[in-house]
């Protein structure tokens, strides 16, 4: 028999059990989704837990050059070479602040000038940047071709003694590797190219320098090919680009309308004036030049009618928006981006038609999946056709007896029903059921209903007379 349930249930709090690795992992995901914040707090963890490993140091970094934040780039190179003062990587970092302070002359000095015993790969990748852009591309493209040669080698690995710090003098890691690779494709791309000031080439390096993280040096790499032809698109394009990537909005909207200026039907330079008028607050005029992309053959499809679909929420455009779901649901069917969408037609909008159709579609993609089968159960519940909401939600427990959204939808079924002891029952196994997974907002919503339907049973209970002596 069942235990029964607690007077008020509380979610408890889980304690987090991280380990080392994964903050370094989870550090790395933040860096690429540009969530620098996010992967300085992972890695100051990282560092206090384990101090004397360099690799989180230099990420640490990485989050403060691409911040620009000097302050905070000399702190951790004078803490550097107080810790580890033979380490290569320092220099690096000291080569890195002057190329993010545009200092590319004081740079490359630097870089010559370093114990070549010592040489780091990095060394060499930003030694190949700083020579194609000064136009020496025999040694730029040398210096990649040395680091083509090298392994490729995560610098921390997890051993029977815990996780240890692997000797990178002759690896190289995976991110410069995949900077290098993207620079040397360019090279092999334009191969024999008539002269060295080609500004072709020079915006093809923008271009890979731009896709890597890299945007001081991709704005250098445009200003030179605008400088040799002032008419050619792609440079002005990619220098807007870079300085949307700096968050130098006013620049990158002034050149980004000339690059439209120039050629009014580049689909590339209308979403990226689209980005730069979105982050600069011209949300109508962001969501024209989205909605003409739609109408032409661009490959970011998808990403482009998700930002239309939040511009043209923000301003309450709500059949556009109703239209522009149910177009994404046929060309991306992943029932967990569309959870906002249902709870945005069915609680804000009060359309529970548009909410039918829109997970009939997402159920007929993907028949078999659970929370396809959630999401139209819901639908149909708040529609008030509860035979098909149970049909649908058994389905759903048959293909996983343990997922606990399943249970939270059988539970407002229920309520709805005007069956508040199943009801509660159902949301208590919910709650059961979501520990330690990550259901929290779905966790969340069944303690609240369960207690909600407790404290009626007692208001019930307080209003019946006193039993007789």
């Amino acid at each position: 028999m069942m235990n029964p349930a607690p007077k008020q249930v509380q979610a408890p709090v889980v304690p987090r059990t991280t380990s080392y690795l994964g903050r370094i992992r989870a550090a790395q995901s933040f860096l690429e989704q540009g969530q620098n914040s996010r992967a300085a707090i992972e890695l100051t963890e990282a560092i206090s837990e384990r101090p004397n490993i360099l690799h989180p140091y230099l990420l640490l970094g990485e989050t403060y050059i691409r911040a620009r934040d000097f302050e905070k780039i000399e702190g951790l190179i004078t803490a550097l070479e107080r810790k580890f003062p033979r380490a290569p990587e320092i220099s690096v970092f000291r080569a890195r602040e002057l190329i993010a302070q545009e200092d590319f002359s004081a740079a490359q000095a630097l870089l010559k000038n370093a114990n070549t015993e010592i040489l780091d790969p990095s060394m060499q990748l930003y030694q190949a940047i700083l020579a194609a852009l000064q136009n020496d591309h025999e040694t730029a493209q040398s210096l990649l071709t040395d680091l083509q040669d090298l392994p490729i080698r995560d610098p921390l690995v997890l051993g029977t003694d815990g996780v240890t710090e692997v000797e990178m003098k002759n690896a190289i890691t995976p991110e410069i590797a995949e900077k290098a690779a993207a620079l040397q494709e360019v090279y092999t791309q334009f191969d024999k190219f008539a002269d060295g000031e080609d500004p072709h080439l020079f915006a093809l390096l923008a271009k890979a320098l731009a896709e890597n993280n890299e945007p001081i040096l991709a704005r250098s790499f445009a200003d030179v090919a605008i400088r040799e032809d002032i008419s050619y698109v792609d440079a002005w394009m990619l220098r807007g680009y870079a300085h949307l990537l700096l968050d130098n909005i006013p620049s990158a909207l002034k050149d980004l309308r000339h690059a439209y200026k120039l050629d009014p039907v580049r689909p590339e330079v209308e979403y990226f004036l689209a980005l730069a008028l979105e982050k600069n607050g011209e949300t109508t005029e962001a969501a024209l030049f989205y909605e003409r992309l739609l109408t032409r053959d661009f490959p970011y499809e998808t990403e482009v009618r998700w930002k239309l679909i939040d511009l043209l929420s923000a301003q309450h455009e709500m059949d556009r928006v109703v239209e522009l779901y149910q177009e994404q649901a046929l060309l991306e069917p992943s029932p967990v981006k569309y959870i906002s969408a249902l709870h945005t037609l069915l609680n804000v909008l009060k359309r529970p038609e548009d909410a039918l159709t829109l997970t009939e579609t997402l159920l007929s993609e993907q028949p078999e999946n659970v929370l396809s089968l959630n999401l139209r159960a819901w639908a149909l519940i708040e529609t008030e056709q509860f035979p098909e909401a149970k049909n649908i939600l058994e389905k759903a427990e048959k293909i996983n007896p343990e997922n606990p959204r399943t249970q939270l939808n059988f539970g407002l079924l229920n309520e709805r029903e005007e069956k508040p002891v199943a009801a509660r029952e159902f949301y208590k196994k919910c709650y059961e059921l979501g520990q330690g997974k990550p259901f929290n907002s779905v966790v969340e919503l069944a303690v609240e209903r369960y207690n909600v339907l407790l404290n009626l049973d007692e208001a019930v209970i307080n209003t019946l007379p006193a039993a007789s002596p």
